[in-house]
């Protein structure tokens, strides 16, 4: 307990100092790209750009919850298909069910926006349910592919609980799980930096409820003028930071967690 609690400590440490890297990283850049664009002076650019920056943080709430809750509520169904594609399927079935996920997975994502947009979307009164439901369609044959690769890998600890007549619940549960948490870690989190950075499809979505709601890239793609009239240069910027910040975050986490994976393996050996 005492292990788990400073590993959670440490973990917590350099999350907070990582995020303070960036934000402050951000800022900066942010700052100067505003300076040399438009040519104003230092203090009228940060009280324009504070304005901003509630709207703005609003829409990072939106992009961060959106995307976590797709992925806890598709984990568990990818996890669930993939332990029976890997653990249950006879050989024979194996390459076709392999096939068929990696087919479904290869699926263009505004496809996936196009099918919730014309079926989900018209029974689905909240612009939040509605692009939680469509990243849910767009992550879960992804996740499965992933975590089929990840159950399939070899595991000694697993060859030997089946000789010793484990059933295959408890081979899951007691000793592929504690192997791969950290891979099924990595596979969540880079589901969540890819329903992040999603845009097409989910603004399919949201141009459905015309409430105003977006996320980081959706409202990006509107204030570049990717897909309509182009905004402020400020706001621009500030999105993009705010995304660049969220996504190279969520990959610092996994990189952590993998490398804390390899360290405890190589110091279990030694």
């Amino acid at each position: 307990m005492k292990r788990a609690w400073e590993n959670l400590m440490r973990f917590g440490a350099w999350l907070g100092g990582t995020f303070a890297f960036l934000l402050t990283g951000c800022a900066l850049v942010f700052l100067l790209g505003i300076l040399l664009m438009e040519r104003a002076s230092a203090g009228s650019v940060l009280q324009s750009v504070w304005s901003l920056v509630p709207q703005g943080l609003r829409l990072t709430g939106f992009t961060v919850s959106t995307a976590a809750a797709a992925v806890a509520l598709s984990f568990p169904l990818a996890w669930a298909l993939a332990a029976g594609i890997a653990f249950l399927l006879k050989p024979r079935w194996l390459h076709a069910a392999r096939s068929a996920v990696s087919g479904v997975s290869a699926i263009p994502a505004v496809v996936f926006g196009y099918l919730s947009l014309r079926y989900f979307v018209p029974v689905i009164p909240s612009a939040w349910w509605g692009v939680t439901v469509t990243l849910i369609l767009m992550s879960l044959m992804r996740h499965t592919l992933e975590l089929t690769q990840i159950n399939e890998q070899h595991y000694p600890a697993v060859e030997a609980a089946q000789a010793m007549g484990a059933y295959i619940y408890e081979t899951i549960l007691h000793t592929v799980f504690p192997l791969a948490r950290r891979s099924y870690l990595s596979v969540a989190l880079r589901m969540m930096s890819r329903c992040m950075g999603e845009g097409v499809a989910i603004l399919l979505v949201l141009s459905a409820y015309g409430g105003g709601e977006d996320t980081l890239v959706t409202a990006l793609m509107q204030t570049a003028g990717v897909t309509g009239v182009p905004g402020s240069a400020r706001y621009a910027i500030l999105l993009a930071a705010l995304l660049t910040a969220l996504i190279v975050l969520v990959n610092a986490v996994i990189s952590f967690s993998l490398e804390g994976g390899r360290h405890g393996k190589k110091k279990a050996a030694e």
